[in-house]
């Protein structure tokens, strides 16, 4: 008997070693004196030391600079029993590259208890790392070439960019000659060690892939030598450090005229993130560098006008061809805003933007006479050169019926032979396009930014829930089992114990708050009906209300289904209605509206993830007082309230955020102060077959057990444990207990008459769906009732509860606890019948 017991736990750690072996994360143990235990496949992949290099060696990855001080902050807390929650770090690979990775460091304790090593997840995020790096380039590449107009100088900034992001050989803009097949190199950027290309060199030297590249086709190859373009003159390629490539044309007025390229010594693959980067650089290169050589060629106008123009302008046919021959928009002006010239690109400009056609001798202002406005701002722009000042400046113009745009205006005064001003001129650039490009710019970072500290409070929220949970489920259980040994006639200590049990609860409210904000609560979702859902409210909205606010629901026909958590929606539909009363001092009119909605891509580019596709809208629309733009951009965040102490916790709209968010939809904020808000939810439509709903409400009677059956309680936690198993002893059951999973797993191998299996989901080592897949391998028809303060993806997928999961989340009042247990009980009897 105690051979083939020690035969199939050694099965059991078997099957675990296989799982820990399949993990996509690193996977280590390690004593506390810092030598390695354990060392999963991952780990191998991940740092490039096999497992027979690891185990019973000491092997640091931490980077020098870093070790003493993380080390410190790691073992400190191992030894006092602490976990070290997804802190992110750099550790050193075998072959000295770094690696960003995201590190959960936990205790391990021996048989009796004690702290005896650390077990440590790793999750490569190196790519997530070089996503923000590239980001980060192309913002600092904005700033560099902003106000650079020497085209060689912004090729060279946009290569050294690329070069020291990408970590190539060398990065470089050439301009090309289609006829002669060759590219001129005024100026590279090159690693140290890597010589420069600066000069002309010919495509057919290289390989045949200038064909190609004259069909503005991108050239990318990972290694020459094995490239059917460049096989034959791979040996070349490699003599100039070339032997990986991405050569990117650049084109303007669809002619190929220049070529950003990225050169490798050695073969070297080039992921796709890397070429939109590539691709990304490239256009803000292009468009910078025909800036700077349209003002070049502005600035040597400038010097021929100057030149040219003389008091009577007897010059004007020389004058009207070099105006002509520039796609800029130009106007020469005398002292009374007569114009002097105007160039056919500026007429037509000014036709565009104002609705007339300009022509010399007219007078500027008298033209803009039917536009009051764009007309003062046109004198006050031109007075400043007629009063000699030359200045650059952007502004907006446009007709009142047309759609305003940006321009980039250059203001010269005008003076005569003798040196006399006898007027100005302007050379104007149309830049509504570069302006738009970074406000969107500039939205997507916010975006961004936004997203990443809420996922970072989220990850906060989660692990305080769980610790917090887990206490509260003592006290709040504890409670209640001292509540049933108090006498009747003991009112006070009744009284005291229904006080405790009641924050105790509220207390159980917030975390539930908290879980939602941070996406990690179970959901139950179920096809749903939008407006039958908002119709069954009205008469709750009503109630919660009050007489002062009036209640309008506009529900749309057609209306489709969705998928979704009815409590969780029915609670954030009650809680933006409460919100909408409680802005509306003095009454007001509330309104929730449904109708279906198609989110596009134009819409969904300017919101981080969001999906395009068909959604159903639930508006509710206040006439309060309106949010202010600084109080708006907070809404969502965690604990913002502008309610008065202890009205309000500040987690109202965060747990309306998170759940939408883990539900698949979005959440848009509109509100103007004076003039009332409107939150508008969206949620994907549902494409699938409708199903029943939920069991019916059970009556809340404490079922009657005669202590026949046996519940196994796993829970690595003492307190909890201990609490969990008085607690189904006194509603009547026979009860075993279990510190650990391994612990577990080793009673149910010697007890088979164990009736129930109620574990724990978060625990070191093993966690407690590994420990039910395990356990079920020999008892297939086990019943399980999981419990956690969180769920950490162990039973819940994309936040859906898996499909015959039975959960019960800390804290659970004895009632919660007694009937779940009887009615998975009196299941699995009736399965066996």
């Amino acid at each position: 008997m105690n051979n083939k017991l020690e035969s199939e736990a050694l099965l059991a750690q078997a099957r675990l070693g296989a799982i820990v072996e399949s993990s996509e994360d690193a996977i280590v143990a390690k004593t506390l004196d810092g030598v390695i235990t354990s060392w999963n496949e991952a780990a191998a992949k991940i740092f490039g030391y096999s497992a027979q290099e690891a185990i019973g060696q000491h092997i640091t990855l931490i980077i020098p600079d870093d070790r003493r001080s993380e080390e410190d902050l790691i073992i400190g807390k191992i030894r006092a029993g602490e976990r070290v929650h997804h802190f992110e770090t750099v550790r050193r690979h075998k072959s000295g590259a770094a690696i960003d990775l995201s590190v959960t460091v936990s205790p391990i304790r021996g048989p009796d208890g004690r702290i005896i090593g650390a077990s440590k997840i790793a999750r490569d995020i190196s790519d997530k790392k070089r996503e923000a790096v590239r980001r980060q380039a192309l913002m600092r590449l904005t700033d560099e070439i902003r106000d650079v107009e020497d085209a060689d100088e912004i090729a060279f900034l946009a290569a050294r960019l690329l070069g020291e992001t990408l970590k190539v050989s060398r990065a470089g803009y050439g301009v090309i000659d289609t006829l002669n097949e060759t590219i001129t190199i005024e100026r590279d950027w090159n690693a140290p060690g890597i010589k420069s290309l600066a000069g002309v060199l010919h495509f057919r030297n290289y390989g045949s892939y200038i064909e190609n590249l004259k069909q503005g086709e991108t050239v990318v190859f990972a290694d020459a030598e094995t490239d059917p373009r460049t096989a034959a003159t791979a040996d070349a390629l490699k003599a100039i450090s070339a032997q990986s490539v991405v050569n990117m044309p650049v084109t303007e007025r669809g002619r190929f005229v220049a070529l950003l390229y990225l050169n490798h010594e050695t073969a070297r693959e080039w992921p796709e993130e890397e070429l939109a980067f590539v691709r990304e650089v490239a256009e803000r290169t292009r468009t910078a560098t025909e800036r700077a050589r349209v003002t070049a060629e502005l600035r040597a106008l400038n010097a021929q006008l100057e030149e040219r123009v003389s008091a009577a302008l007897a010059e004007q046919r020389i004058l009207a061809d070099i105006l002509e021959s520039t796609d800029a928009f130009v106007q020469v002006a005398d002292m009374d805003l007569n114009w002097l010239a105007i160039n056919r690109a500026g007429s037509e400009e000014f036709s565009r933007i104002f609705g007339v056609t300009p022509k010399v001798g007219d007078n500027m202002l008298a033209v803009l006479s039917h536009i009051p406005e764009q007309q003062a701002a046109v004198r006050a722009v031109w007075r400043r050169a007629l009063d000699g000042e030359a200045f650059t400046e952007v502004s907006e113009f446009g007709a009142p019926d047309r759609e305003p745009r940006h321009y980039e205006m250059k203001f010269n005064p005008l003076y005569d032979e003798t040196g006399r001003q006898i007027g100005a001129y302007q050379f104007v650039f149309d830049v509504t396009e570069r302006i738009r490009d970074q406000v969107r710019l500039h939205e997507a970072e916010e975006q961004l930014r936004q997203a990443q500290k809420m996922e970072a409070v989220g990850h906060l929220t989660g692990g305080v829930a769980h610790d917090f949970n887990n206490m509260l489920a003592v006290v709040s259980g504890s409670l209640e089992l001292l509540d049933r040994r108090t006498a009747v006639d003991d009112p006070r200590a009744k009284a005291l114990i229904s006080s405790a049990l009641e924050a105790s609860k509220r207390a159980g409210n917030l975390t539930r708050r908290l879980l939602a904000f941070s996406r990690q609560q179970p959901l139950k979702p179920e096809v749903t009906d939008p407006n039958r859902l908002v119709a069954g409210m009205s008469d709750l909205f009503r109630h919660s209300l009050g007489a002062d606010v009036q209640l309008e629901t506009v529900l749309s026909g057609g209306v489709w289904r969705i998928h979704v958590d009815q409590n969780q929606l029915e609670s954030v539909l009650l809680n933006l209605a409460v919100n909408a009363r409680d802005a509306m001092e003095g009454g007001g009119r509330l309104t929730i509206e449904t109708q279906n909605a198609h989110l596009d891509k134009r819409y969904v580019a300017r919101e981080l993830g969001i999906t395009p596709g068909q959604y159903v809208m639930i508006g509710v629309t206040d006439t309060g007082s309106g949010m202010a733009p600084d109080v708006l951009a907070k809404a969502f965040d965690p604990f913002f309230t502008t309610k008065e102490v202890g009205k309000g916790t500040g987690l109202g709209l965060s747990q309306v955020y998170g759940f939408i968010k883990q539900s698949g939809g979005h959440t848009k904020i509109y509100s103007e102060v004076g003039h009332g808000t409107s939150v508008k939810i969206y949620l994907p439509r549902y494409m699938g077959d409708a199903v029943d709903g939920g069991d019916a409400d059970r009556l809340a009677v404490l079922p009657n057990n005669d202590g026949r059956e046996l519940i196994l309680v796993v829970d690595d936690e003492d307190l909890v444990l201990q609490f969990s198993a008085t607690a189904l002893a006194d509603l009547g059951y026979r009860v075993l207990e279990a510190g650990n999973a391994q612990g577990a797993l080793a009673t149910l191998l010697d007890r088979p008459d164990v009736d129930l299996l109620f574990t724990d989901i978060v625990m070191p080592e093993m966690n407690g769906r590994k420990l039910v897949d395990l356990a079920r391998e020999k008892r297939p028809d086990l019943p399980v009732i999981y419990t956690t303060g969180y769920t950490r993806n162990a039973v819940v997928h994309n936040g859906i509860l898996d499909n015959d999961v039975e959960l019960i989340g800390k804290p659970f009042t004895l009632e919660e606890l007694a009937l779940r247990v009887r009615d998975v009980l009196d299941r699995a009897a009736l399965k066996r019948r």
